[in-house]
């Protein structure tokens, strides 16, 4: 989960991005989105977030973990 801080175009309240409710925008649709995003991260956050989101997307599932998979580059 990432935290982001209470901001007014939140309505002043706190809020957790989690990423396990994350879903796929079509190509098509993103400028859009853009148009009508209410905020942006700052670079320093941005950053962090994206870390935080690849440790989550790159974790082994159970049935990877379950099949011995937890370094695949050893055989």
């Amino acid at each position: 989960m990432y935290y982001l801080v209470p901001h007014v175009s939140l309505g002043g309240n706190e809020s957790v991005v989690d990423f396990s409710q994350i879903s796929a925008i079509p190509t098509s649709e993103y400028s859009q989105l853009i148009n009508r995003r209410v905020l942006q991260l700052l670079d320093r956050e941005r950053v962090k977030f994206k870390i935080k989101l690849a440790a989550y997307l790159g974790r082994l599932s159970d049935d990877e973990a379950a099949s011995g998979l937890q370094n695949p580059w050893q055989v």
